[in-house]
């Protein structure tokens, strides 16, 4: 699914010379309205590529290794108890874990955190979350989780019936959220205005592409 995808953090999805912006790109000024302002935002932004990246060993990711408590941080370690425990209420298997994927019809590229195969009986749908951890879920998490969603099934051939969206936050009391989204084919409509706005901002010269 990854294969020929090419991407750097802050850069745009590369696939034959053809660059995307990326979804958190299209919506950046959405998230930093509900960004945290401080003079520690870089820490909470830090804390937060090193959570993912905890989720991503724990579950497996890279070469299958799984993660060690004993040499994960001890402000990291919370937040990994809080998605076990999340994980054992509401058992899943991992499909994929830090998926890039694109969109040529809608000319965009992003990295989903998870996409899950519920467990609990009566259940076919597959879940995509994307994992939080701020204070809260940001709204644009909706939009986020349903561009991932259009692009993933626009790549793989699925039925985005099948797949329901989620922000599921984390928090350094150890403790999981889930939220679940109701209406991803209107979030994605309102994700497609965004990324009008942002090329009209890009061809105006009002900011600058890919950031």
């Amino acid at each position: 699914m990854t294969s020929g995808i090419l991407h750097e953090p802050g850069g745009p999805y590369i696939v034959g010379g053809q660059k995307y912006p990326g979804v958190t790109t299209v919506l950046e000024t959405l998230f930093r309205r509900a960004a945290t302002c401080s003079e520690d935002r870089d820490y909470y932004l830090e804390r937060g590529s090193v959570v993912h990246k905890a989720v991503w060993l724990d579950v497996g990711g890279g070469d299958g290794s799984g993660l060690s408590d004993n040499n994960l941080d001890p402000i990291i370690l919370p937040f990994i108890q809080g998605f076990r425990g999340f994980r054992k209420l509401h058992p899943f298997e991992v499909i994929q874990s830090e998926l890039s994927v694109i969109s040529r019809i809608f000319g965009y590229g992003g990295t989903l955190d998870l996409l899950v195969k519920w467990l609990k009986k009566g259940t076919d749908r597959l879940g995509l979350l994307d994992i939080k951890s701020g204070s809260k879920i940001p709204v644009g998490t909706k939009y986020q989780t349903s561009a991932y969603r259009k692009a993933f099934c626009e790549t793989a051939k699925v039925d985005k019936k099948l797949i329901t969206t989620h922000g599921l936050l984390l928090t350094p009391e150890g403790k999981a959220q889930l939220e679940t989204y109701k209406y991803p084919d209107t979030n994605f409509q309102i994700f497609l205005h965004y990324l009008g706005c942002y090329h009209a901002e890009v061809n105006e010269g009002i900011r600058k592409p890919w950031g």
